[in-house]
């Protein structure tokens, strides 16, 4: 592997961190951003009513009768997004092993961030003086650990799996 090639990979690497950065403290909201907290409100609603939750959603805002959520920017896993895609795109292994795992592992942190939210709902409903403590600390805790252990699922499997011929001579 030499510099001049790793550089394009270690500047989307860098900007898509400082994105996620921005994100995550507030500073930064992506175009269309609203749309997404509005899809996630809503589909959030939805399966509260799967399980036999009243639920509705106004906008980004999920109310259950005695407990509402508001859908932040933050709450998109979009910063998390960011970060394991600053993973795979840095680390030395063929184009091919690095569309696979962001092919399959956004879509596992998305659907895990969804999970999130329907459980921090449900969290808020049955004991919202728990709410603040696990959204705050333990569910975005648990974010960084999941897309860490996909991101370390993948680089295992780029090893000791059949990338392993190209992985290893791609550096």
């Amino acid at each position: 592997m030499s510099i001049p090639n790793s550089l394009p990979r270690i500047a989307a690497a860098l900007a898509a961190l400082i994105v996620a950065c921005a994100i995550a403290s507030g500073a930064l909201v992506l175009p269309g951003v609203e749309i997404l907290t509005t899809v996630l409100a809503k589909s959030a609603a939805f399966a509260l009513g799967m399980i036999g939750i009243s639920a509705s959603a106004n906008g980004a805002i999920i109310d259950a009768g005695s407990f509402s959520a508001f859908v932040a920017t933050q709450c998109t896993a979009m910063d998390i997004v960011l970060v394991f895609s600053a993973g795979v795109l840095i680390f030395p292994v063929p184009l091919k092993a690095r569309v696979w795992a962001l092919a399959l592992g956004i879509p596992a942190i998305i659907a895990l961030n969804f999970v999130r939210i329907i459980s921090l709902m449900l969290i808020g409903i049955t004991s919202p003086e728990h709410f603040d403590l696990l959204h705050l600390t333990v569910s975005q805790i648990s974010m960084v650990v999941s897309a860490l252990t996909i991101w370390l699922f993948w680089v295992r499997r780029v090893y000791f799996g059949s990338w392993n011929d190209e992985a290893l001579s791609a550096h």
